[in-house]
Formats: C-alpha cells, structure tokens, sequence
C-alpha cells in the first residue's frame, strides 16, 4: 500500500507539472512580444529629471521625433516636399485602419520657404543660419549645396506601432527618394528604442540553442547517460519558461535587461541539476538504486536551498537600484530562483523513481573513485604546502583590484549599447557631421504672468522675447552645445531692446510695430511647440542639441548651462520670478550615469551583508561567514578592478553582474563548506576532511561552472553591449570563482583561520 501511494503521488506531481505547461508556455510567449525599450524610462518618476521631463511633454510635447535623411538630400531636392506630404497621410498599418502617425511632418526646405516668404521674408542665408544645427547643415563653401532633412513628430498612434511605423518611413523614403536602406539615414529618440529592440533580440534565438547545445554535450560529457542528461536539461527548460511567464502574469513587460533572467535561471538549474546528480552517483555507488533519489535529496537539501537562498540574495539586492530594468531583473530573476530549486527538487526525485537510469548505474563501479581520491589528495597536498603564498597572491590581487575600481567610470550614452559599426550609430555620426548634434536638451523658461501684468515697458511682450533670444544665445556659447531654436527662429529680427541706447522716436515705433507682430505670432509659437501658456505663466521653450557620437562630459555641459541661463535672467529679469527648467535626454543620461556606480556600490554592499549574515547563521562562526565571503567577493573585485585599470566604462549589463556573481560564487562555496564540515563531523582531521570535500564536490563544482560559463559565455557575441558584456562578465567571474573556491578558500582552511569552520563539538 505504501509503494502505491507512493507511486501515486510521483506520477500526479509529473502530470500537474505536465498540465501547468502549456499555462506557461503561454505566459512565457506573451511576455516575448512584450519587448520595449527607451531608456528616458530607466529612471524612477521620483527622480526631479524624470519629473522635469514628464512635465515638458504634458506642457509641450513628449520627445518621440525621428528625423531622416539620405546621401545626397539638400535644400533644393523636390523629393524632401514628395516625402512630407506622403507621410502626413493617414495609413492602413498593423491591421488598423486610417491610422494618422504623425502629428506634425516638415523638412528644412519647406521651413526655409517659410522663412523667406511673408511675414518674416528673410534672405536665404539668414534661413539657412537659423536653422543650422537643428534641421540644415552649415554650408562649407559658397555655392556648395547644403544638407537638409524632414523630422517627424509622432502620435500616440504612432508611438504605439512605432515598429510598423518606422518601418514605413523607411519604405516610403526607400519608394519616393530611390536610393537603397544604407543611404538612409534615421535618428531620433523613437528610433533608439527600436534599434535597441533589435539589436537585444537579434539571434537571441540561436544563441539559446547554441546554449542548449553547450549545455546538452557538457551534460553527457560529465553523467555519461542520456537519460540523466536529459532529466537536468528538461527540468532546466521548464525552470526557464516558468521564469519567462512570471513576468507576464506580473503584468510586467521585457525589456532589453530581463531578457538575460530566462538564461540566467536555465544555468542555474542546470547548476543545481547536476548538484543533484553528483550526490544521486554518490549514493547509488554506496548503497545502489534502492531508495537512491530520496538520499540523494536528503543530502543536497540544505547545500543546495542555502545556494539558492544566497543566489536570491545577490540578485535581490539589485532591488535598491535606482535604474528600473535592473530592479526588475533583481527581482524576477530571484524569484526564477527559488522557483526553479522547489521545481527541480519536486520533479527530479520523480523522474529518478518513475524511470531510473539502470544501465547507468551497473557501469559506475570501476576506478573512477581511486582516480578522483588521488587527484584531491594531490590537490590538498599542495595547497596544504603553499597556503601562506596563496593568501598572500590573493590579498595582493585583491588590493590592485580595489584600486582599479576606484578607477571605474559609468557610461549611459546610447553609443555605448551597440557594438562598434552598428546602423544606428553610423546614421548618428553622419547626422551629427552633415547637420547637427542629437541629443536634446530642453529649456524652458517659466515667466509668471503677474510679472507681466505688473511691467511698465510699453513692449513686454518684445522684453520677452529678447530675453528668450539672450538664454539662446548663451546656451550657444556653451561648449559643445549647438543647433538651437526657439521662437526667435521663427520671428522678425529685432534690436536689443534693454541695450538700445537711443529712445528716438523712430525706434519707438518701431519697438511698438514688433511689439504688435510678436502678439500676432504667439499662435503660430504655440503651434509650433515653442510657447505655451497657462493662468499662472507663460512658457517659452528653448531647445538645444550635444552631441551623441562624441564623449563628453554632460555634468560639465549642464553646469555650465545653468549658469548661463541664470546670469542671463538675473540680468534681465532680476526679481521678476522668472525661472528656467532644463530637461531632456542629456539631464537623464547624466543621472542615468551617476546612479550606475552609486547603484553598483549599493547593491554590492548589500548584497554582501545579506550573504554574509546568512553565511555566519549557516556556518554557526561570525570569523567563518565572514572568510569564507573572500572566494565570494574574488571575482567581482579581480573583475571589475579589471575594468577600471583597461578604461572600460561600466554600463547597465556590467552592473548587474557584480552582486548576481557574488551570488551565484556562494553556490559553490556553501557546496565546498557542507562536505567539508560533514568529513569533520565524521571525525577526520581538517587535512583529511579538506579531501573528502573535494572528493565529493570538485567535480559537481567544474561541471557546473563549465556548463553555466560556457552556457553564457554565447551571449557575448550579441551586437547589444548590455547582453554581450553582461555574458563575458559573468563567464569569466565564474572561472575565477571556482579558483576562489577550489584554491583560496582551502588554502584559508589549511591555515589557523581555517579552525572556524570546523563543526563545534
């Protein structure tokens, strides 16, 4: 009866587990049409810069534009008028019908001929200058045709399809202008979160299969039996898909980090998979089939939940970043985690009693013991003899690396997410040498209305504008800030009204004549974006370009900008109550940036803390949790120090890897320090017991690292930096874990300090 109810109750958790699979299966496929990403969104709405940014897109409008251009496109080119006039018009795209894409569509030829014709009719060339930088390029002789472009401003329609929206543009130009995809060229904020849609998904598919691959092999090469390679890898699929569905059924959306937490949790599972295995050998070798999985369980139990506890740990800590796709990746990640270690502790032990690997079995008898007891008698050995040298190239290597990551600088550009001849950067840096830098920085000035209701000026509205014209051009002064345009661009030239020395009555009039054309012209500034107005104030914006190809410093550009303003409204507006609110991209990269180191020493700091008080509560001995944290903390400080000495910036995929390796490195020192203490229980010396530690678990430990580093390292050939970095990272820190575990950890044992972990009697 009891073999019957326990043969029930296998057989009902693999059919409840069979069931819940296609649930998952769809869960997991909802949440990979989900991918999105626009890195103005990484911020918290906490953060002022997101707040400033969310308030300029309800006042004026949000910053989804894209501009395009082709070679050979100038000002005189018919086909700029063609292109406008398509895409204005309401499309069938997406199965949607009608569907209006864009709220407004202009190109600098048609906003030339606006500038020459009445009211403004200024000559070409004054056109021409007002807007260089922002739509036309500077011409580079006389005579020498300049380059033009047609920017788009997108509807929340468009924003929606924005994929079959730039899709569109792209064929509409391609079928009007007739030149091939490589002579057109798109930029834009729009565009930044499609290009990095495809360049995070790009292969992503054969780089999981070339994983699977990896795995599959690694997984036969180490059991020798198809079956037993088969349960890990199909328990470690399952975990994956689970993982992927919870960020569905969390209402939750992918983006270019989660993206990594499927394959995260599927190495994971593979890790503790073959944990697993390597304790069912274990115990088939000793006491044969009978009963094997259910021992096999009872000894991996702790070592592998306190791994996983630990894992989540570090992961979790990523949680008090700022950034919101790392949060969620520390968070969802985590929970793939733990889910995957209750999985896998529920289906494998089944597997093992529904189909045991028989044959497997008969041939495990032979001299693979003797061989693997010499091989860490010798290992021991010898860090027994060398520990003083081991510890003392640890803490050096340690030291040179904590100097290197004072080195390490933080890096948000949208350049530094792609891989080095990527599209999207060949078409900024043609944009930013034909036309005009990209990254846009907002200003806008808030004058209260009850300061223009109280001014004396027989023109405040001229004072206004004069004052919008002097921010401008201060903003211009500042160093590698160009390509403005505001209001004035778009107006009548007018004198310096607070500088005028003479107060004929010639220049009254003529004070009072712009005064009335300026009130004329608000309107037109309004539609235009440029001016709005409320019942408290009024609005003007100024909108400013740096460059995106290039780096430079952008907490230096947005103090010296600041100043600028300032000293411009004090001067002409002192105790007015004029304010200014700059925003845009370039204050979010700059915040962006600074949270990235802020963020990784946070998290690492407390990722540390929780693993190390839960490695003191494991191990019973503050001085061992604590020592053995060294081996934990190796990786990310050779690593990163690393980093820091060669120059290469810290971006979003490198941050996560510093607390998730530390998280992942505890698995095998918790494994190494289990059998360890079990061989002193058992009463072995500390020599003796370091040997049985490494007889049971060396091998568990360099399969696992092997199949997750190899099983990750794929993804460093993605053409998205975040992934590809975040692969190389991880694959290396886990190869320099296992020497942390496999060399210094036992070489601390072997010293005086190695007497904490001992068992209290």
């Amino acid at each position: 009866m009891g073999s019957l109810t326990i043969f029930r109750y296998r057989i009902a958790i693999l059919l409840l587990a069979l069931f819940c699979a296609l649930p998952i299966v769809r869960g997991a496929i909802d949440a990979l049409s989900t991918n999105s990403n626009r890195p103005e969104d990484w911020l918290p709405e906490r953060f002022q810069e997101t707040q400033d940014l969310n308030w300029f897109s309800e006042k004026f409008v949000s910053d989804d534009v894209l501009i395009l251009s082709w070679d050979g496109c100038h000002l005189d080119d018919p086909r700029q008028t063609e292109l406008t006039q398509q895409l204005q018009q309401p499309v069938d795209l997406a199965g949607e019908q009608n569907v209006q894409l864009f709220r407004f569509v202009t190109s600098g030829s048609d906003l030339v001929a606006q500038l020459t014709s009445e009211p403004l009719s200024l000559k070409k060339s004054q056109a021409i200058a007002r807007l260089n930088g922002w739509l036309v390029g500077a011409p580079h002789a006389a005579g020498q045709p300049v380059t033009s472009s047609v920017v788009m401003m997108l509807t929340d329609e468009g924003w929606r399809l924005r994929d079959a929206t730039i899709q569109h543009v792209q064929a509409t130009a391609q079928q009007i202008v007739g030149v091939s995809r490589d002579q057109i060229h798109i930029a834009g904020t729009t565009y930044d979160g499609l290009a990095i849609d495809e360049a995070s998904q790009k292969d992503m598919g054969w780089f999981t299969a070339v994983c699977y691959v990896i795995c599959c092999i690694v997984l036969y090469l180490s059991f020798r039996s198809i079956k037993l390679s088969a349960f890990v890898f199909l328990n470690a699929v399952y975990c994956q898909t689970i993982s992927l569905a919870m960020i569905s059924f969390g209402g939750q959306t992918m983006d270019s980090v989660m993206l990594m937490v499927p394959s995260l949790v599927f190495v994971l599972s593979i890790s503790a998979g073959v944990h697993l295995v390597n304790n069912y050998q274990d115990v088939v070798l000793a006491d044969g089939l009978t009963e094997a999985p259910r021992k096999a369980i009872r000894n991996a139990f702790a070592p592998c939940w306190l791994s996983s506890f630990t894992t989540s740990l570090g992961l979790i800590s990523l949680i008090s970043s700022f950034l919101l796709p790392i949060q969620k990746f520390g968070l969802f990640a985590a929970i793939g985690v733990l889910l995957g270690t209750a999985v896998l502790f529920l289906l494998f032990p089944c597997q093992l009693e529904q189909w045991p690997p028989r044959r497997w079995a008969s041939r495990l008898a032979g001299g693979g013991a003797d061989l693997r007891n010499a091989i860490s008698q010798r290992m021991v050995d010898s860090i027994a003899r060398w520990w003083p040298l081991i510890l003392l190239s640890t803490a050096i290597a340690m030291t040179i690396g904590v100097i290197g990551i004072t080195r390490l600088q933080s890096t948000a550009r949208v350049h530094d997410l792609f891989a080095p001849g990527a599209k999207i950067l060949q078409d900024y840096e043609w944009f930013e040498s034909h036309v005009g830098p990209l990254t846009p920085v907002e200003i806008v000035l808030r004058i209260p209305k009850a300061t223009i209701a109280e001014s004396t000026s027989r023109t405040p509205m001229l004072d206004r504008m004069n004052l919008v014209r002097q921010v401008q051009h201060a903003a211009m002064r500042v160093d590698d800030i160009g390509g403005t345009v505001s209001a004035v661009n778009f107006s009548p030239s007018f004198p310096d009204t607070f500088r005028s020395g003479s107060r004929g009555i010639g220049q009254i009039a003529q004070r009072i004549v712009l005064e009335q054309r300026f009130t004329d012209l608000r309107e037109m500034f309004r539609e235009m974006q440029y001016f709005q107005d409320d019942d408290t104030e009024e609005l003007w914006r100024i909108s400013a370009r740096v460059p995106t190809s290039e780096e430079i410093d952008l907490g230096r550009v947005g103090d010296q900008l600041q100043v600028a303003i300032d000293s411009v409204i004090e001067e002409l507006a002192p105790q007015q109550g004029v304010r200014s609110v700059v925003c845009g991209s370039m204050p979010l990269i700059q915040k962006a940036q600074e949270q990235l180191l802020d963020d990784m020493a946070r998290s690492f700091i407390t990722a540390f803390a929780l693993i190390a008080v839960a490695m003191m509560v494991t191990l019973r001995s503050i001085g061992a949790g604590l020592m053995a944290m060294v081996s934990n903390v190796l990786p990310s400080v050779i690593l990163f120090g690393l980093l820091g000495w060669l120059g290469i910036k810290v971006e979003i995929g490198s941050m996560m890897t510093i607390t998730a390796a530390m998280g992942i490195a505890v698995d095998d020192t918790l494994h190494f320090v289990t059998w360890f203490r079990r061989g002193a229980a058992a009463g072995l010396i500390k020599h003796d017991a370091l040997v049985y530690a490494f007889r049971h678990c060396s091998r568990a430990m360099l399969q696992t690292s092997m199949i997750c580093g190899l099983g990750l390292l794929v993804y460093a050939f993605s053409p998205f930096t975040p992934i590809a970095r975040f692969a190389w990272l991880m694959s290396s820190m886990l190869g320099v874990a296992l020497i942390g575990d496999l060399i210094v950890l036992p070489a601390i044992i072997s010293s005086r300090l190695g007497n904490s972990f001992l068992p209290r009697r």
